[in-house]
């Protein structure tokens, strides 16, 4: 299956979330302040930051490294365990993971480029 390319501007930090377990948040490089962040019908959109844990959990997401295609990361949502973000032909969004090879292509992403920022105004440590 081939891998369809798609450029996001992110920057990946620390969670929002605080847990001694590596996690990631994903903020827009566009637009400062706005996080990736999951609603309740497993939609994704860019939120501006709140100081609150809900939103911290939703914007939240385990980083796995070479997870099912060596070289590639794949993100579980904090606040749903077992879900992955996805893209699909026309949207960007959280789904259940499932054992087939095209939900581990579509979850699978490339990251290019990848400066650590830690933003500690953000985190509650």
């Amino acid at each position: 299956m081939p891998m369809l390319m798609i450029f996001l501007l992110l920057r990946i930090h620390t969670a929002l979330y605080f847990t001694a377990l590596a996690l990631v948040s994903l903020e827009s490089a566009e637009r400062p302040n706005y996080f990736l962040y999951v609603h309740d019908n497993d939609t994704l959109s860019l939120e501006l930051w709140e100081a609150n844990s809900a939103f911290h959990r939703r914007a939240t997401f385990f980083h796995h490294q070479g997870l099912w295609i060596p070289g590639y990361s794949a993100f579980e949502l904090y606040s749903k365990k077992g879900f992955f973000i996805i893209f699909t032909d026309s949207s960007v969004k959280a789904s259940k993971y499932d054992d087939s090879e095209e939900f581990k292509h579509s979850s699978s992403f490339s990251i290019e480029g990848m400066f650590p920022e830690i933003s500690k105004k953000r985190t509650n440590r």
